[in-house]
C-alpha cells in the first residue's frame, strides 16, 4: 500500500477533489461527476541490485507475458456488475476475494476470487461505517476504507461487517489522510500537501510519518517529498491561480505490508529503505538504490505542459493570459509503490506515455534480484498476489473495469 490524498484546485482555481490511489495517479473528479483515470501496465528484464555504470544494469534477460484471465465490469449491466468510479481494488490474503471500492456509489462490493458477486457493505452517509468521499481501501485481516470527506478511517470484517470508525487527526500542523496500523501499537501516517498560493501555509510537499504510542506522541519523519504538482498563476498577480497537469510524478513512493514492512523510496535520489516494526519501533532491514538516474525538469518541459495548459484551457473556452509555472525540481523515478502479498516491493518508475503503459520496478523479498516490468496498456496495477496482478482499467465507453492478468514466462 502506499498513496497520498489531498485536495487540489483545479485550472480554474475552483475546488475539485482530486485523489491519489495505491497506483499514485491522479483522479480527478470534477463537480459535474465526470472522472478521468489513466490507464497502465507488462515485460520483465533481470538486473543486479547492486548498481555500476549504466552499461552493467541489466544482466539476463527474462521476458514475461500477461495474460488477462478475469475482468470484472459492465458497460450495462446489473448494479452487482457495473461501477460508478473505481477508487480502489484490493484481494484478500485469506482466499483470494477481491474488493473493489466504489467512490461513485460509495459502497465496496466483494466478489470471490473468479469474480462472482458475493456481497457489498459501506453507504453514504455521516455515521460509523458510512462514506463521505471514500478514496482508498486496504485489505488483510480485515478491511479498512479511508474517507478522504470525512477524514476518517473504517475497518470492517472481511465478511463486511463494521467494527470501528476512526478519525484521522493533526499531528502538529500535518493533516494525516492515510494511517496504516502495524505492530506494538505504532501507526505510519501520511500527511497531506498544501496548496495555498502567496499565503504562508504553503507547502507541496508530503510526509511519511511512524507514530509511536507513547505519552509524549514521538514522530519520526521517515519520508519527505515533492507532491509533483506544478502551480500556475497569474503574472504579476495574486490570482487565479490553480493546478496544471503535468507528468513529472510523485517526488517519492512509500509502501506498507501487513503490520511489519514500510518502504520509502525519495524520487529524486533513487535512494530507498525497508524498516521492520518489532519491539524497539522501526529497524532498517535493506537499502537499496534504483539503477536510475533523476533528470531536472527542463524550461522545454515547462514550455510543453504550458502549451497543452492553454490548449485545454481554450478548448474549453477559457483562454488565459500572461502566466507563471511552478513545476517540481525533477522528474521523479518512483512515484508509488506497493508490496507483492510475498513482501517483492514494486515501484513505478515512471510510463510510457505512447501506449499509456506504466513501467515498474520490481525489488525481491529474499536475495539481491531486481527486475522490471512494463503493464498492460491502460492497466492501472493495484495489487499483486503470487503470478496474479490485479487493477483497472477502462472500457471503450469509459466504464470502470476491474481486469486480473496471469503471470508466465516465456519459453
Amino acid at each position: 500500500m502506499g498513496r497520498a490524498t489531498f485536495l487540489w484546485l483545479n485550472e480554474d482555481g475552483a475546488s475539485d477533489f482530486r485523489w491519489v490511489q495505491r497506483r499514485l495517479t491522479p483522479i480527478n473528479v470534477s463537480v459535474s461527476g465526470k472522472a478521468a483515470i489513466a490507464g497502465a501496465a507488462f515485460v520483465l528484464l533481470s538486473m543486479p541490485s547492486v548498481i555500476g555504470s549504466p552499461e552493467s544494469v541489466y544482466g539476463q534477460q527474462v521476458v514475461k507475458k500477461s495474460q488477462l484471465i478475469l475482468q470484472i465490469g459492465e458497460e450495462l449491466g446489473p448494479d452487482e456488475y457495473t461501477f460508478n468510479l473505481i477508487a480502489d481494488v484490493d484481494v484478500s490474503p485469506r482466499d483470494g476475494g477481491i474488493y473493489v471500492l466504489d467512490g461513485g456509489d460509495q459502497t465496496v462490493k466483494r466478489y470471490d476470487r473468479l469474480g462472482n458477486y458475493v456481497s457489498q457493505f459501506g453507504r453514504a452517509g455521516q455515521g460509523p461505517g458510512e462514506f463521505g468521499l471514500p478514496h482508498a481501501l486496504s485489505v488483510d485481516s480485515t478491511v479498512r476504507v479511508y474517507d478522504i470527506g470525512q477524514r476518517r478511517m473504517s475497518v470492517f470484517s472481511l465478511d463486511g461487517e463494521h467494527i470501528r470508525t476512526r478519525r484521522l487527526g493533526l499531528i502538529g500542523p500535518a493533516n494525516l489522510s492515510m494511517v496504516f496500523p502495524i505492530r506494538n501499537g505504532m501507526l505510519v501516517g501520511v500527511t497531506t500537501p498544501r496548496f495555498a498560493y502567496g499565503h504562508q501555509s504553503d507547502d507541496p510537499n508530503f510526509a511519511v510519518l511512524a507514530l509511536y504510542p507513547t505519552a509524549d506522541a514521538i514522530v519520526d519523519t521517515l519520508l519527505v517529498c515533492h507532491s509533483g504538482g506544478t502551480v500556475w498563476h497569474a503574472r504579476g498577480k495574486p490570482g487565479p491561480w490553480g493546478i496544471a497537469d503535468s507528468p513529472f510524478g510523485f517526488g517519492g513512493a512509500w509502501a506498507v505490508h501487513a503490520d511489519s514492512l514500510v518502504a520509502v523510496v525519495n524520487g529524486y535520489t533513487g535512494e530507498g529503505k525497508v524498516y521492520l516494526a518489532d519491539s524497539t519501533g522501526l529497524t532498517i532491514m535493506r537499502q537499496f538504490q534504483l539503477p536510475y538516474e533523476s533528470r531536472p525538469v527542463s524550461e522545454r518541459d515547462v514550455a510543453g505542459v504550458e502549451e497543452n495548459f492553454r490548449a485545454r484551457r481554450e478548448g474549453l473556452g477559457h483562454p488565459v493570459g500572461a502566466i507563471m509555472l511552478e513545476p517540481p525540481p525533477r522528474w521523479s523515478i518512483a512515484r508509488r509503490a506497493l508490496f507483492a502479498h510475498n513482501g517483492d516491493l514494486w515501484i513505478n518508475i515512471g510510463s510510457i506515455a505512447e501506449i499509456d503503459a506504466e513501467q515498474f520496478l520490481v525489488i525481491e523479498q529474499e536475495g539481491d534480484q531486481m527486475s522490471e516490468f512494463t503493464l498492460p496498456a491502460g492497466f492501472q496495477l493495484s495489487a499483486v498476489r503470487e503470478d496474479l496482478l490485479y487493477g483497472t482499467a477502462q472500457s471503450e465507453l469509459g466504464a470502470g473495469l476491474v481486469r486480473v492478468y496471469k503471470m508466465s514466462s516465456s519459453p
